[in-house]
């Protein structure tokens, strides 16, 4: 079973929340909402921060741009541009390994989180199994003790001596 790239939906969504017990779950779900809220806050600040960085960069090259300069200036701002735009690139690449760790260390924990769901699914198949053996013995046994008795082959000292 997937469970999604929430942890907190796939323990919500988990058959075994009831078996581990409400409070040690809803204590953990609720760290883990914490966290995440936390997380995307900051997440969200330095978005934030990039979006007005970004914006004065490009109105400081559009000013460049859009007023007339000389070609003296404009060999002394063409540097400070190239400079900006590798700054700029150095930082997306930064982001995208972030984001890359960020993605597998979800996938660590999703991957978990299904492994934990096919455990347990496997744990109550492999219960049931031996369930329905259990119950296939007892069946068969009574069936040999009633064909025994209504064949007229079963007797109490027989019975008695097999023990």
């Amino acid at each position: 079973m997937f469970c999604g790239g929430d942890v907190s939906l796939c323990l919500l969504q988990r058959d075994s929340i009831a078996a581990n017990g409400s409070d040690e779950i809803a204590k953990y779900v609720e760290e883990a909402l914490t966290l995440r809220h936390t997380s995307t806050r900051e997440l969200l600040k330095l978005l934030e921060h990039t979006i007005y960085s970004h914006r004065e960069k490009t109105e400081s090259m559009v000013h460049t741009l859009d007023g007339k300069i000389s070609s003296e200036d404009a060999i002394i701002q063409l540097p400070k541009i190239d400079d900006m735009m590798e700054r700029e690139v150095k930082n997306l690449r930064e982001a995208i390994d972030i984001l890359h760790v960020k993605q597998k260390e979800y996938a660590d924990v999703i991957l978990h989180c299904e492994l934990d769901d096919s455990m347990t699914e496997l744990e109550e198949s492999r219960r049931k199994l031996v369930n329905l053996k259990m119950q296939k013995e007892v069946a068969s046994g009574m069936h040999n003790l009633t064909s025994g008795a209504v064949n007229g082959t079963l007797s109490p000292e027989k019975s008695t001596e097999g023990q």
